[in-house]
């Protein structure tokens, strides 16, 4: 949208487009969903919150049926649905899919059934779990900066900069080893479950790389491996419940966290199977040490179809950086409207199940000798 058309069509309103266009750094895409925020908002009257809110449908399945729903139910409970959605965050621009606009969400669901799912894209948004710190008095970790001058450049291609990402900044980088460590606690978990609209964003999905080199599905078990750690510990997320096959697993797995609890522990050995394993919920941690991820950005990065991210592994106590390995994958290109996170090209390269979290983590956290 211009600054003509905006004069043309919303004079009364010209002062807050001239407003938006001076703000430093913001770009005419920018602009333009400032603005569509600020006109296109969804409304909703409190007693229709309150009534939809009261069927739980949203709580529970976290959008509106129209098989479940009637008309006129259904219509009120997607206005409802629309205008909780948070408004889009130019600050945070990667938490929020490239497609998010709750207005067009609600008049998409509005003209079609429950079953055509195309709608979704309009409030896509972050869907990580955060990091679990233990000791609150810790100093804080110390990420790595970014290069100065950055990478970018801006004659690059998609693939000339993956290129000069993966040559400048990729890479496991190991300053400290530790020796008999017993087990290891993971500070942030890996969702393991990503919808075909959050792979093909190019923007939302803030792990690719760490979903290529971890098996969140079953964290913990890759370490209890015969010889390698006798216990591992994570928070309270766990994402192997939603997926619990009761006789493939111990007893154990199927009790309920005590109110007090605040960590999971996976003890024993896999062997074969997971039935050597028990989980125990536990209000302290045995661990001294463990790893933690994140995603990483760069300039033009996701506009390029590239993501970043970094995984540290640290001593809880004082959050030292022991170890960093750090990767990028590139799915699509600058001239493509979507990516396939699933299929994209990783620096560094992976290889094997050599190339996994777990064997990193064990060469820098060396278990003790059973």
């Amino acid at each position: 949208m211009t600054i003509g058309s905006i004069q043309l069509q919303h004079r009364a309103l010209l002062g807050w487009g001239l407003l938006i266009l001076l703000i430093p750094g913001w770009s005419q895409a920018e602009v333009n969903t400032a603005w569509l925020e600020k006109t296109r908002k969804v409304e909703a009257p409190p007693e229709m919150v309150e009534r939809i809110k009261q069927t739980g449908w949203l709580d529970l399945f976290h959008t509106c049926n129209s098989m479940a729903m009637k008309g006129g139910d259904y219509l009120d409970c997607i206005r409802v649905e629309a205008a909780l959605l948070p408004p889009l965050d130019p600050s945070k621009k990667a938490h929020f899919g490239q497609h998010y606009d709750p207005y067009k969400y609600f008049t998409c669901r509005s003209e079609t059934d429950n079953r055509n799912t195309s709608c979704n894209k309009f409030k896509l948004r972050r869907n990580e779990a955060e990091p679990v710190w233990p000791y609150p008095d810790a100093p804080p970790i110390v990420w790595p900066d970014a290069p100065d001058p950055p990478v970018y450049q801006p004659w690059m291609s998609s693939k000339a900069y993956f290129d000069a990402l993966c040559e400048r900044e990729a890479g496991k980088f190991i300053y400290r080893t530790v020796e008999d460590v017993e087990g290891i606690y993971q500070v942030r978990a890996l969702i393991d479950h990503q919808s075909n609209d959050e792979l093909q964003d190019k923007f939302v999905f803030e792990s690719p790389y760490q979903q290529a080199i971890d098996n969140a599905s079953n964290p913990g078990f890759n370490f209890l491996n015969p010889g390698e750690y006798l216990f591992f510990e994570t928070g309270l997320y766990d994402p192997r419940d939603r997926l619990l096959v009761q006789q493939y697993y111990d007893s154990s797995f199927l009790s309920e966290p005590p109110a007090e609890s605040k960590y999971i522990r996976y003890q024993g050995e896999t062997y074969q199977d997971y039935k050597g394993v028990k989980k125990l919920y536990t209000t302290e941690l045995r661990s001294q040490y463990g790893y933690v991820w994140r995603g990483i950005t760069r300039p033009h990065d996701r506009e390029h179809a590239i993501a970043g991210n970094e995984v540290a592994i640290i001593d809880l106590a004082s959050n030292e950086i022991l170890a960093l390995w750090r990767g990028f994958v590139r799915s699509g290109s600058n001239k493509s409207e979507k990516a396939w996170w699933l299929s994209g090209q990783a620096c560094p390269k992976i290889h094997s199940s050599s190339d996994r979290l777990d064997k990193f983590v064990l060469s820098v956290l060396r278990p003790q000798k059973q």
